[in-house]
């Protein structure tokens, strides 16, 4: 399962279009609540369907992680997420810009996303023919 637009025929769309509306709701109200509400918030919202996702192979109710692997490309998908999770901790810590820190985080996602795929890609390039279909004695 690779990142695409489409949904899988499998999939409950009003499951997915539940999963939606919890990130919709859970990512401002970090900035609105105190930890400790956002997190039993976070329980309700995300755990307990998360624990229904895990419930079944192939059923109609799938992780939240599924549904942002289908649906958002890798690189944005860690983008957000250290970025919004350090900007809501920094919130939470009452650091004075907490959007600094959630911009810094951000790109640290986006370098770690990279830096991942780039060398998951080249690893495999140095240890045989690569996928243009040269070897490595021949790229040099």
């Amino acid at each position: 399962m690779s990142f695409s637009l489409e949904r899988p025929r499998r999939w409950a769309r009003w499951w997915v279009a539940l999963w939606a509306a919890d990130v919709a709701v859970l990512v401002p109200a970090a900035f609105l609540l105190p930890p400790r509400r956002w997190s039993a918030l976070a329980d309700v919202l995300f755990g307990q369907p998360a624990a229904v996702g895990l419930l079944r192979r192939g059923d109609p109710y799938p992780p939240l992680t599924f549904v942002i692997r289908r649906y958002l490309p890798r690189w944005l998908c860690f983008t957000l997420l250290y970025g919004l999770w350090a900007a809501a901790a920094a919130w939470w810590l009452g650091f004075p810009r907490p959007e600094r820190l959630g911009v810094l985080f951000a790109l640290l996602g986006w370098a770690q996303n990279h830096f991942d795929v780039t060398y998951n890609t080249y690893q495999g390039w140095m240890i045989g023919p690569s996928a243009w279909g040269r070897s490595p004695e021949r790229c040099r």
